[in-house]
C-alpha cells in the first residue's frame, strides 16, 4: 500500500517502506504489488488497508485515536538479511531523533482490549 503520489514498490522484490499518514483520504491510497492481482484492491483499498472503517470507530469512540502515520511494505522483500539490517539501521536512526509515545505493537493490544471490552458489554446488557 502506498500514496498515489508516492514511488510505487519495485515488484521483483522491494524491501523498502512508505509512510502514510493517516488523515490520508483512501482514494489516494493504491497496491503496487507483483504477486497477486490487485485490481479490486486498488478500487476499495478498505480490503486491505480499513482506513475509512478505522476513522469511523474514531468517531463513533470505539477507539480513542489513530496515530499520526503508519508504514508499509510491499510483502515480497527478497533478500530478508539486508532487509533486517537496513531496517534495524533506519529504524535506529529514526527512533534517536524522535520517540513514539507508543508501541505499534502496544497500540494494537490496546485496540483489542477495548473490542474485547466493549463486546462483553454489549452480550452483558438485557436484550430488548
Amino acid at each position: 500500500m502506498h500514496k498515489k503520489s508516492q514511488t510505487p514498490f519495485n515488484t521483483s522484490g522491494d524491501f523498502s517502506y512508505r509512510t502514510i499518514e493517516f488523515d490520508t483520504p483512501s482514494s489516494e491510497l493504491m497496491v503496487t504489488h507483483g504477486g497477486f492481482d490487485n485490481s479490486d484492491i486498488n478500487k476499495d483499498v478498505n480490503a486491505m488497508f480499513p482506513i475509512d472503517r478505522l476513522h469511523e470507530l474514531v468517531k463513533e469512540g470505539f477507539i480513542g485515536s489513530l496515530p499520526k502515520e503508519t508504514y508499509t511494505f510491499m510483502g515480497g522483500g527478497g533478500n530478508v538479511e539486508k532487509f533486517r539490517n537496513e531496517k534495524r539501521a533506519r529504524k535506529s536512526r529514526r527512533s534517536s531523533r524522535r520517540r513514539a509515545s507508543t508501541s505499534c505493537s502496544a497500540r494494537a493490544a490496546a485496540v483489542r482490549a477495548t473490542v474485547r471490552r466493549r463486546l462483553s458489554r454489549a452480550a452483558a446488557r438485557p436484550k430488548a
